[in-house]
């Protein structure tokens, strides 16, 4: 357990932290199931343990996950904020394009350089 509480910023699976219980206590080490026990008894509700089928368990604290998330969803609304800026200015480029091509122009004349320029 000390050596989560002094890993309190990275997310371990079970599997990780009975592989070093083993390589620390030899023969006295955790089953995974039992690891997991004794975590939720030692921290309670101050830690996650994340079960999805087929995949290891991943064990963080409140604190860290909710940071994370946070950090997530700041990512997701910036990245959609790049997108639909993207979104405006091609759309903007489109109505000036539009604008260009509509103008009527003739081969004959073209603007005198200060016309050009106002």
């Amino acid at each position: 357990m000390k050596y989560l509480e002094s890993h309190e910023n990275e997310q371990l699976s079970v599997v990780e932290l009975v592989n070093i219980m083993s390589e620390k206590c030899w023969n006295d080490s955790y089953s995974s199931v039992c690891m997991k026990k004794r975590i939720l008894e030692y921290f309670g509700d101050n830690i996650i343990i994340a079960e999805i089928n087929g995949k290891h368990d991943i064990v963080t604290f409140k604190s860290e996950a909710h940071a994370i998330l946070h950090s997530f969803y700041k990512r997701n609304k910036s990245d959609e904020c790049k997108t639909e800026k993207a979104a405006i200015i091609s759309t903007a480029a489109r109505f000036i394009l539009n604008d260009i091509k509509a103008k009527d122009k003739g081969k004959n004349t073209y603007p005198q350089a200060p016309e050009i320029t106002s």
